[in-house]
């Protein structure tokens, strides 16, 4: 029905930190603690996010307007981890006129699941528990219409590289890439050892090490909403999503 476009690029991750001062990092809550043993701050320059999208270009919209795309995370030459995310451009396609953001939505399963938790169809902007997470405390005076959306899909570090800030990393590479004003981030923190089993992560459970967590599927979604509050994501109030306003990235680095 479309044809896929691909490109791909390299964008190296000392670029990012590089620029970054401490207190913009300590604002951004993004730095942690230094435990024993942990020695990110020694290769953490060697960290690299090389990109590929997939722009599906079909007949008509919605999906015109919708990006996939993927980062694979290297340090050095190993391959260490991969990132999916979703990029929603919600101003150009209000502006095409032709359809609503309903019809979008309405498109997959997941993509209804997620403008449901957070969208206000009849006033076209994000509903009051979202426009809360997202800063935006005067609902009753006009609701916040995001002009990007971008959807954290999947972040995934190899077991023995976790717990050394790569996956931080990874986001503010992430974040910084696709902040535009009034943008936001989303997320759904939900442990991919619950179900590697099932499609493309079947035959990568192992290298990942999601057999070998022991934590149960609430304490360890507890603990990824924990990791991801540490990148600035704010709960969405009775729903299992996450935001970050693109404001706050932007005001970070």
């Amino acid at each position: 029905m479309g044809t896929k476009v691909v490109a791909k690029e390299g964008a190296i991750l000392k670029k990012i930190t590089s620029s970054m001062s401490a207190e913009a990092n300590r604002r951004a809550g993004l730095v942690a603690a230094h435990e024993p043993g942990d020695e990110s701050s020694a290769d953490v320059e060697d960290l690299e996010l090389r990109f590929s999208s997939q722009a599906v270009l079909p007949e008509s919209p919605p999906e015109i307007f919708v990006d996939s795309e993927r980062a694979d995370v290297f340090l050095g030459e190993k391959h260490i981890g991969f990132v999916e995310f979703t990029v929603f451009n919600l101003l150009h396609a209000v502006n095409n006129g032709e359809f609503s953001v309903y019809e979008l939505a309405d498109e997959t399963q997941d993509w209804s699941d997620l403008f449901d938790s957070i969208y206000d169809y009849d006033h076209n902007c994000l509903n009051k528990a979202a426009s809360r997470a997202a800063g935006h405390h005067d609902y009753e005076y006009g609701c916040f219409y995001p002009a990007m959306l971008c959807s954290i899909d999947v972040l995934s570090i190899a077991s023995a590289f976790r717990g050394k800030e790569y996956g931080l990393r990874v986001l503010q590479g992430i974040m910084v890439r696709r902040s535009v004003p009034f943008g936001l981030f989303v997320t759904k923190p939900y442990p991919l050892q619950f179900d590697h089993a099932d499609g493309r992560f079947r035959n990568s459970g192992d290298t990942l090490g999601l057999k070998n967590f022991k934590a149960s599927k609430q304490n360890a979604t507890r603990k990824l909403r924990d990791y991801y509050r540490r990148a600035g994501f704010v709960p969405v109030r009775g729903t299992p999503y996450m935001l970050c306003g693109s404001d706050h990235v932007i005001g970070a680095f």
